[in-house]
């Protein structure tokens, strides 16, 4: 019997309350938002089947929920502390049976990258938990995508998670991987020193350049443009 292919679901962590750069997610890169960006980065991705922002239900999140409602982005809002639940409330709101988790911050990630990812989890599917290209796996940090099964999420929320796996949602995949089924995606070139998150403003004005180029380039540019970029490609 064919398996049936279970619904994919991109899920964007996002909120304005960033401790080094409030309000992050809606600054300008290269004449856009970020989260404009990524959203619009990830929405050509072959093997997924929707975008969800995951956002808190707090007021200072009110900004980002009218963004995407504006630009008819899903969005879901839920606890601003307890992430882990958050993002199981918003794949069970949406029919996710399968989660890509992205975080807002990293605008870089494309479309063939999330394909590649969910890819390899599908031809391990159902026998698997968790697929990351995290943890020296030769990406570049901002690079990070993961690909999880909403039920093994499930799984850890009922295993009475510490504080730092219910803030970092999938830390018990990396921290247990002798208790869920795990595989790590390795990266062709070792770019792991190139630093691809926006995580103060330093980091925006400098990688604000490096994306203006490369979008006037291709505004799809993949990981391979990336390579070529920071001179990993001849």
């Amino acid at each position: 019997m064919m398996s049936i292919k279970p619904n994919v679901a991109v899920i964007i962590q996002a909120r304005m309350n960033s401790s080094r750069l409030p309000g992050k997610v809606l600054m300008d890169i290269a004449g856009e938002p970020m989260i404009g960006w990524l959203v619009k980065r990830v929405k050509s991705a072959k093997q997924t089947h929707m975008i969800i922002v995951a956002t808190s239900d707090g007021i200072k999140d009110d900004p980002l929920a009218m963004f995407c409602e504006k630009n008819k982005i899903n969005c879901y809002r839920g606890s601003e502390t307890n992430v882990l639940q958050r993002m199981i409330e918003a794949a069970q709101f949406y029919n996710a049976e399968v989660i890509v988790r992205l975080t807002a911050d990293n605008p870089f990630v494309s479309a063939d990258l999330v394909d590649q990812m969910v890819s390899k989890f599908l031809s391990l599917y159902p026998n698997i938990d968790y697929v990351s290209n995290t943890d020296n796996s030769g990406f570049p940090f901002g690079l990070f995508v993961e690909v999880v099964k909403t039920n093994s999420l499930l799984a850890v929320q009922k295993s009475l998670p510490s504080p730092d796996q219910i803030e970092h949602v999938t830390l018990s995949f990396r921290q247990c991987s002798s208790i869920y089924q795990t595989y790590q995606v390795k990266s062709d070139w070792s770019m792991e020193n190139v630093m691809l998150t926006i995580d103060t403003k330093d980091d925006l004005n400098r990688l604000n350049s490096d994306f203006k180029s490369l979008v006037k380039k291709d505004p799809n540019f993949n990981y391979l443009d990336m390579a070529a970029f920071y001179g990993f490609v001849g």
